[in-house]
């Protein structure tokens, strides 16, 4: 289940997301002393990174790690990482922690290799933002990954895996799903009406072949999803 927020500017969605993030991050930290915040890429999280970045909260004891990643250079302007940097980890939030899933010189077995050695695993004290592409792919979980299966087995405990699908022009890392599912609660931005019509397709078919299906019909962790016309 899920609940719709819906929104008649991606500028009034990014504000009233952030706004409940940062409440949540900062009743986090308060009642633990520490919180974890996982975040996608894409061009639709900009707007939403840079207020959440405006937020007053104790971002030192805040650990950013990313949900998925494009196998490109460090630095390279395709990286989700470096859309983090620039929108993300600045002003306030400058202060957090940083996990990135890059490292110069290692190929993308070793990255994920490294990740999933020594980046903090997701847990009860984190919050996962979610993106959704046209075809229906959230995190990196392509339908036509070779590794799909993989991505979305439950007994699989690693939480990051390399996957490589044909119709992305490079290679990915990304959580699993149980990874993602392992998370106090997850968020899923949505723009206009293509990706609205793809979201309800996939909310209406628990069968659905649509990757995102996998974390609209799943029970475990809530779910809020924020669209903007």
């Amino acid at each position: 289940m899920h609940r719709w927020h819906a929104f008649d500017s991606r500028r009034a969605q990014a504000e009233a997301l952030a706004r409940a993030a940062g409440d949540w991050l900062g009743r986090t930290v308060r009642r633990d002393g520490a919180a974890g915040l996982r975040v996608s890429g894409g061009r639709s999280p900009a707007a939403l990174f840079e207020r959440l970045a405006s937020i007053e909260l104790p971002w030192e004891r805040v650990r950013i790690g990313l949900v998925d990643e494009r196998f490109v250079p460090p630095g390279d302007a395709h990286a989700n990482a470096t859309l983090v940097r620039r929108h993300l980890l600045r002003e306030h939030a400058g202060a957090a922690t940083f996990d990135d899933l890059l490292v110069p010189g290692l190929d993308l077995d070793a990255c994920v290799a490294r990740a999933n050695a020594a980046a903090p695993r997701p847990g009860p004290a984190t919050l996962t933002l979610l993106g959704m592409g046209d075809d229906g792919h959230t995190a990196s979980w392509f339908a036509d990954a070779p590794e799909l299966a993989q991505a979305f087995d439950p007994a699989r405990d690693a939480p990051y895996l390399a996957l490589h699908p044909r119709s992305a022009p490079c290679a990915r890392m990304s959580l699993t799903l149980r990874a993602v599912l392992d998370s106090a609660c997850l968020a899923l931005l949505l723009d206009g009406d293509a990706k609205r019509a793809v979201f309800e397709r996939a909310a209406a078919e628990s069968d659905s072949v649509l990757p995102v299906a996998r974390i609209l019909h799943q029970s475990e962790v809530a779910l809020d999803v924020y669209w903007a016309a």
